[in-house]
């Protein structure tokens, strides 16, 4: 089988309500290609994936202030302050993947997965400055090959399950004179296993995984970071994970689940040794290379129904972790930036989710929806940043033939729970439609569709947008689609 892909897509600013967001352009673009054997036992396939994009970060030029001095190839503002025009981020990826699988293994083993998978990744801050001229802040380079191997057991009976490894090896570049960490390598491995224990309304599973992660810093200095900094460290997590869980089946298309989790998390080595200007998330942000691995404890349970002219599903949640890390707004400013520290506390979430599905006639469901977290940090009794508030849905799904069309309001409530130096968020109501038609061949599909967002042309903002205080959601939009797919 051989096979390819391939898409791109532009955007100009988005317009708001409250006027045009300068520099939220973008561009992407992606493509990709691969061939594969499979036969009656082995089968492989090789895949290559490769993605481009630009994206403009609203009001950086305005956070940052740079003259051509300090930054190399502003060439046409030589000995003159270099007016700052807007920041983009550039990105790169290669993505090449290999997966090889072989049936009847062994009486013990049905089966045998083992995937390999290899990203190259670039990242660039570019700073454009008026008169055309260019110059790149931070770069960015990543190499990462990840492994992950799979037996699948053989099932006996009632028992079933699969087993495996993992593993990763990361190195992790930073340059430019905005250069926010060191470079470092990480190599990561862990093991993991599932049982099933299927019985005739009631299934059981249980699964573990242990895992190691290693973070090597080439340079103790830590970005911006000066005298009285805490060096960047080699740093060492081992832990291990588990679970339990069971579904039991109540009635006809009814089933009750629940599970139990032990979760075990290392920091990541951004948490650890970032410090210095990120403009992406418009902060100045500070790790912390002394951070402790994240332990939790957690339940969840579900109630869940389907059938012909109903369908519903309540879920409920409850999770305690210690050495929750996070990032922390002081309400200080650094290279006119806000400064957020990566920090740790104690911390518990709970939340409920709940989906209900009614059908009059063939074709038409009434669908509703909700769902709610809340988040405290237990150590101050506060709650935690960017947590969305209560949301709520409403829609109707209708098809006919090759028609289908899909109105939905989607409401959500003011969020009042705000950390330290965090604001508030008013409560909104959107309504987004979404229509298309599709007419279909033996071999060739033609679909042609809709998308209506926002149609109120509503003012509303994300609460959990980093940039929710400078500029609200996309205002009224119209976007027109036309597929054609071969089979």
């Amino acid at each position: 089988m051989l096979w390819g892909q391939g898409s791109a897509v532009r955007t100009g600013d988005y317009s708001s309500p409250v006027g045009t967001i300068f520099n939220s352009r973008t561009r992407l673009a992606n493509g990709g290609a691969g061939f594969g054997w499979f036969g009656d036992k082995h089968h492989f396939s090789f895949d290559l994936q490769s993605d481009d994009g630009n994206y403009g970060v609203p009001f950086a030029q305005q956070l940052e202030a740079h003259s051509d001095e300090a930054s190399e190839g502003a060439d046409d503002h030589a000995g003159e302050e270099a007016e700052l025009d807007r920041v983009a981020l550039q990105s790169s990826r290669q993505n090449y993947r290999f997966e090889y699988s072989v049936d009847d293994l062994s009486k013990a083993f049905a089966s045998f997965d083992l995937k390999l998978n290899y990203t190259d990744w670039t990242h660039k801050e570019v700073e454009f400055f008026e008169g055309g001229s260019s110059a790149v802040g931070t770069r960015f380079d990543q190499g990462q090959f990840i492994y992950r191997g799979v037996f699948q057991q053989a099932k006996r009976g009632i028992l079933g399950g699969q087993f495996g490894f993992w593993g990763v090896r990361r190195n992790y570049k930073v340059t430019g004179e905005e250069a926010l960490s060191p470079n470092v390598d990480q190599n990561g491995f862990a093991v993991f296993g599932l049982e099933e224990l299927e019985l005739e309304r009631v299934k059981f599973q249980f699964g573990g995984r242990l895992e190691t992660n290693q973070y090597n810093p080439l340079s103790a200095i830590r970005g911006a970071g000066g005298a009285g900094v805490a060096p960047a460290v080699d740093r060492s997590f081992t832990g291990a994970s588990a679970a339990a869980g069971m579904h039991l089946d109540l009635w006809k298309g009814g089933a009750f689940v629940t599970n139990y989790s032990h979760n075990y998390r290392a920091p990541s080595l951004e948490e650890l040794y970032n410090y210095g200007p990120h403009v992406g998330n418009l902060a100045y942000e500070i790790g912390n290379p002394a951070l402790l691995a994240e332990t939790g404890n957690g339940i969840d349970v579900s109630l869940r129904h389907q059938a012909q002219r109903t369908r519903g599903e309540l879920n409920l949640f409850y999770y305690s972790f210690s050495n929750f890390v996070f990032p922390v707004l002081t309400g200080e400013v650094s290279d006119n930036l806000r400064v957020i520290q990566f920090t740790q506390r104690n911390a518990r979430f709970t939340g409920s989710e709940a989906v209900v599905g009614l059908s009059p006639r063939e074709n038409l469901w009434f669908n509703l929806g909700m769902d709610f977290v809340d988040a405290q940090d237990t150590d101050t009794n506060t709650p935690l940043p960017r947590i969305p508030p209560l949301r709520g849905k409403v829609g109707i799904d209708f098809s006919h033939g090759g028609f289908h069309i899909e109105p939905t309001l989607i409401v959500a409530n003011a969020q009042q729970q705000t950390f330290t130096g965090e604001t508030r968020t008013a409560g909104y109501a959107v309504v987004d439609l979404k229509a298309s038609y599709t007419l279909a061949s033996q071999h060739i599909g033609h679909q042609f569709s809709v998308d209506v967002f926002n149609m109120g042309d509503r003012l509303y903002r994300n609460h959990s947008s980093f940039i929710k205080d400078l500029a609200p959601e996309i205002g009224r939009g119209v976007k027109f689609t036309y597929m054609m797919r071969f089979f």
